[in-house]
């Protein structure tokens, strides 16, 4: 899946782009960047970001037992 990115206020090169999706990418190795905002106020960047929600499951356990899922 493509990342989505939106740049405000400023232009920013594609090389600055994948120096912050790199950045990000190694904070967080386990979970998908789903978008990416920059907001250029001179030489400052804000980056909002976002990554994909990861589906769980809940399940019940009664006196120490997993006994499956809620339904």
């Amino acid at each position: 899946m493509a990342i989505q990115i939106k740049v405000h206020d400023g232009e920013l090169s594609q090389h600055e782009i994948d120096s912050y999706l790199d950045e990000l990418k190694k904070q967080h190795p386990d979970q998908q960047i789903y978008s990416v905002e920059f907001r250029v106020d001179g030489a400052y960047v804000d980056v909002k970001y976002r990554y994909e929600s990861v589906p769980f499951h809940r399940i019940r356990r009664i006196t120490g037992y997993l006994v499956g899922d809620v339904q």
